[in-house]
């Protein structure tokens, strides 16, 4: 299926942090988009699995619920509270995983703030967007281009085999002064399924998280 029609993804994300904070980890994420009628994304469950120090952190974001577990420790936060999630994360990580400070306006430049919040109240100039792309190549398998976000000269590529989609790659993104390369490989859009948490884990879930305020 085409990645722009698709319904579901899954692929590895392998995030290096170069600077300060020294970070080299994979991730597996399987990715289900939530349609309204009309093909419109409303929003979406995300799986995120990634082995840290010989245990396994799975973080399942299900609807306005995020659901972490770390070895034994359980967290259930709010999805919509993602400095939270920051901070609790970095109480049940081994030290210096997720670096320090959980705020998200300590950790981006304010060009990407801004950015952010345009695109969300619909307010990004079109114009002044496009005037900040160069360097755009394409070939049968590949696309890129730059842009210029503040300071940053950010890199996009994607990698397609015929019609697919299967990976990419963003270079150059400031993140707590260090500099964040992000490669996305073994896309897949087959049908995911990501299991649901029962009544009985969620119980567990807000217990613990509870316990560990």
């Amino acid at each position: 299926m085409n990645a722009v029609n698709a319904n579901s993804f899954r692929f590895d994300a392998n995030i290096v942090l170069d600077g300060k904070m020294n970070i080299n980890q994979t991730a597996h994420v399987q990715l289900v988009l939530n349609k309204d009628e009309n093909g419109a994304v409303q929003g979406a469950d995300v799986h995120a699995t990634a082995e840290i120090e010989g245990r396994t952190l799975s973080i399942k974001v299900l609807g306005n619920m995020t659901y972490i577990q770390y070895g034994d420790m359980k967290l259930k936060l709010n999805s919509n509270d993602i400095d939270t999630i920051m901070t609790r994360l970095r109480e049940i990580l081994p030290e210096g995983t997720l670096g320090e400070g959980a705020d998200l306006s300590a950790m981006l430049p304010a060009a990407y703030l801004e950015l952010i919040d345009s695109f969300k109240n619909g307010t990004v100039n079109i114009e002044q967007l496009i005037g900040n792309i160069s360097n755009i190549s394409a070939t049968d398998t590949t696309a890129g281009a730059d842009i210029q976000i503040g300071d940053d000269v950010v890199s996009v590529k994607l990698t397609r085999d015929g019609e697919q989609l299967t990976g990419g790659s963003v270079q150059g993104v400031t993140v707590s002064d260090n500099k964040l390369n992000a490669v996305i490989s073994n896309l897949s859009t087959e049908p995911v399924v990501i299991d649901p948490v029962t009544d009985a884990e969620k119980a567990i879930w807000m217990l613990q998280s509870w316990l560990t305020m």
